[in-house]
């Protein structure tokens, strides 16, 4: 039987990616600001916007809690990856589209355009 390959960093994040946009990846709010995290069956994943450090910070832990790895965009593709992701958990979590509709309709009502 052939020894199963450790994921790639790439390999995950077009897994996070591709999860979130079909919603079958659940993202929640932390205790700190610029912090989502995802809980599924094997463990959770938190994604971290830095404002100091490196820009990102993608942690995985298993279902107790223990930190398994973290990874940090190294190039381009990664990063974008990284901003992709993070952009897309933060929409979800505070429900952005929704807000935002709003603000726009209310624009929209004040420029006499309804």
């Amino acid at each position: 039987m052939p020894a199963q390959s450790t994921p790639t960093l790439n390999d995950l994040l077009r897994l996070l990616n591709l999860a979130t946009d079909k919603d079958t990846l659940q993202w929640n709010k932390t205790a700190e600001e610029e912090t989502f995290r995802a809980e599924f069956g094997g463990g959770m994943v938190r994604i971290t916007k830095g404002s100091v450090g490196p820009p990102y910070l993608l942690s995985l832990l298993d279902q107790e809690g223990t930190l398994l790895d973290e990874y940090q965009p190294s190039g381009e593709g990664e990063l974008l990856a990284f901003d992709n992701l993070y952009k897309k958990a933060r929409r979800r979590v505070l429900n952005l589209d929704w807000k935002l509709q709003g603000v726009y309709n209310h624009l929209r009502m004040l420029a006499g355009e309804s």
